[in-house]
């Protein structure tokens, strides 16, 4: 069976911008025979975080929407949507992470069963296999 992973905002953003960033295994997971997905919070945490002072290591296009649309697309990055599910799981997990763009991952890749690329150890702590 094909490994299926779920990138959280981070390694969505280093893949499409900075891969030299990624972790050897996550690079590996990545390039490998698999199927990945995005989460579409990943995205709405980009906007917020665009609004406010943008990213210190790089530096993301004027329309980055389109930029990682089209580069996900072409790669064959299946994006994952909110379903009401996803925000009752993140209702009865437990306080283990408080970033609310990381428990929306989090549920998404429970009901999912999806493998976390993420160097966030926090993950860990819901029973998700962390790729890193």
């Amino acid at each position: 069976m094909k490994a299926r992973y779920l990138l959280d905002t981070m390694a969505l953003l280093w893949m499409g911008l900075r891969p030299d960033l990624l972790s050897p295994r996550a690079k590996n997971a990545i390039e490998s025979d698999c199927t990945l997905h995005y989460s579409i919070v990943s995205l709405w945490e980009i906007g917020i975080k665009m609004s406010r002072s943008g990213y210190q290591s790089f530096t993301l296009p004027h329309a980055w929407d389109q930029f990682f649309s089209a580069r996900l697309e072409a790669s064959g990055v299946r994006c994952l949507p909110i379903v009401p599910l996803h925000c009752r799981l993140v209702q009865e997990m437990p306080m283990h992470h408080k970033d609310p763009f990381d428990r929306m991952i989090i549920a998404q890749a429970l009901d999912h069963k999806l493998a976390v690329v993420t160097s966030d150890d926090a993950f860990l702590k819901y029973g998700i296999e962390k790729i890193w």
